[in-house]
């Protein structure tokens, strides 16, 4: 017999949790995306299985599970997961995969039951290897409207959520920058850099070992999401003192522009951009190892703009060299190619925090 059901979202908060297990009674702790439920749940064909991916995490016996693989790349190891929706019957779950050579092996998975009685969702989850059957532990990784739920009384949360927010430079300001507004709630982003995350960023960036060779756009994009995958996060791997014209579209587009490069020709860009547009803007940058450095707010009709600044001569000087490539396009040409690292200044992640943190601080206020 097929069963239909509805659940709609408002009804999520009827969801049963079990409390979570102390650690010495642990059997498997579950994490399930409230979303991916109420979606299995509400499939027209009734009784079915569908089948899932999880995250687990080795010798931590703690798992995250998804009905479609997530849009962000999650760590631990990957096992098969299989949801029995309104009590299907489980015929459908293989006990073992064909191996190499014909050898039957065993397989290792997770089977997770969802069912609807008396208007409330109901859940239980074993991870089955070999002969073995343990029970496990479910909980919900909750809908967008928890994820901020200590914030509030401190911040607009839903002001914050329709925000848009421009970044240029996604290095080791504008990748934290970044991380820490959508941590506060902001609900749209536009990253620009054509940079790619090497070995030597990884000291002051936001992504670390794992993201090597990805644009440093697409890294941050997952990070965001994994803070808050109900984001909207738009990449642009472009430079663009090359290529304007999108740069200037979105900024008609946005709440806030934040530059955060490592030269003063984007920086004047963005600058001119800001005000064509009118919109406001917010520039930061590190000076001489990262031993200081300066925040500058633009607001267009209320006071000066970045050009203004540099015209009186106080906007130049001792500009933190920070990357090879910047070395190398600075350095005199009595400078051997090869030595051109021993003058980037490198200021620790702990000598930025302060500027980043004003800010993070300015872009909320």
């Amino acid at each position: 017999m097929v069963a239909s059901w509805t659940l709609s979202r408002d009804a999520c908060s009827t969801i049963q949790t079990s409390k979570t297990v102390s650690r010495g009674q642990m059997t498997g702790l579950v994490y399930l995306r409230e979303e991916d439920v109420v979606e299995l749940i509400n499939k027209p064909e009734g009784d079915h299985v569908s089948f899932g991916v999880g995250f687990e995490w080795p010798r931590e016996d703690v798992f995250h599970v998804f009905s479609r693989y997530p849009k962000v790349a999650l760590g631990g190891r990957p096992i098969p997961v299989y949801f029995r929706v309104h009590g299907g019957r489980c015929n459908s779950i293989p006990e073992s995969v064909q191996g190499q050579a014909g050898e039957r092996v065993p397989l290792r998975f997770l089977e997770i039951d969802l069912w609807l009685e008396d208007d409330r969702v109901h859940k239980r989850g074993k991870i089955r290897e070999e002969s073995v059957t343990r029970e496990c532990t479910l909980e919900y990784v909750p809908e967008q409207s928890e994820l901020y739920s200590r914030s509030r009384g401190l911040l607009e949360i839903d002001v914050l959520g329709k925000k848009r927010v421009i970044i240029v430079g996604i290095g080791s300001f504008g990748s934290t920058i970044a991380v820490e507004l959508a941590k506060a709630g902001v609900g749209a982003f536009s990253l620009y850099d054509f940079d790619r995350l090497e070995l030597s960023n990884v000291s002051r960036h936001a992504a670390g070992i794992s993201d090597l060779g990805r644009f440093k756009t697409h890294a941050i994009r997952d990070a965001i999401w994994n803070r808050n995958p109900f984001s909207k996060v738009d990449t642009h791997e472009i430079d663009i003192n090359e290529d304007l014209t999108a740069f200037e579209c979105d900024c008609t587009e946005a709440d806030l522009v934040i530059c955060v490069t490592d030269e003063n020709r984007s920086r004047s860009n963005v600058n001119d951009a800001a005000l064509r547009a009118n919109k406001a803007a917010i520039f930061g940058r590190a000076i001489t190892r990262a031993a200081g450095g300066d925040v500058f707010r633009l607001r267009p009709g209320s006071g000066p703009c970045l050009a203004c600044i540099q015209g009186l001569g106080l906007y130049r000087a001792n500009e933190d060299v920070s990357s090879i490539r910047q070395a190398r396009r600075d350095a005199p040409a009595y400078i051997a190619p090869e030595r051109a690292d021993t003058v980037v200044q490198v200021g620790l992640a702990s000598d930025i925090a302060p500027i980043t943190n004003m800010v993070v601080k300015l872009a909320l206020v």
